[in-house]
């Protein structure tokens, strides 16, 4: 099964998002402008990357019902429903036929976000995270040398403004008026 984008109409700063070449990618805009969308099919798209080894990739957000009204939803929305070969809806998880795991995490309690090794990260409203959270998601990735996405409200916490000022070659962030 491939993703089928014929029903996504993406604004050109969305086209230039997914086909960036940076690394890790960050999109800054107002309410309803459709980052949520971009952020859950590029994490698709991360996902299901021709010539690479299965692994596994989460979506992370503040908190559970950020998580389930917005992040998931979104996810759900633009996933072929053929795509997924197993639920696990207790712990969040999806398993893709190509054996590819997609799991959907609240950042609430930093400490539960230790651990695993992912081959891509999708940080869903961002800047609301805690540092600390952010910085044991960072290492959770760095590991594999995998890909971050990060979708977020021009809220300027400390780490994140700090994130994007940096001036990080692998790093682009898209600003949407």
């Amino acid at each position: 099964t491939v993703l089928d984008m014929t029903a996504y109409r993406p604004y050109p700063w969305q086209v230039a998002f997914h086909n960036s070449k940076a690394r890790d990618r960050a999109i800054v805009s107002c309410r309803q402008a459709g980052k949520t969308w971009a952020g859950s099919i590029e994490s698709l798209r991360l996902a299901t990357r021709p010539g690479t080894e299965p692994g596994l990739g989460w979506a992370v957000a503040p908190d559970y019902p950020m998580l389930d009204a917005s992040t998931m939803r979104a996810f759900l929305r633009w996933c072929p429903p053929d795509l997924i070969a197993k639920r696990d809806e207790a712990q969040h998880k999806y398993t893709l036929l190509d054996g590819n795991e997609i799991q959907f995490k609240s950042a609430s309690d930093p400490e539960t976000l230790r651990g695993p090794t992912l081959k891509w990260l999708w940080l869903d409203e961002a800047a609301l995270l805690k540092r600390e959270a952010r910085d044991i998601l960072a290492a959770c990735v760095a590991a594999s040398h995998g890909r971050t996405i990060m979708t977020t409200t021009p809220k300027p916490t400390a780490w994140f403004r700090e994130l994007i000022q940096e001036g990080r070659d692998d790093l682009q962030v898209f600003k949407v008026p």
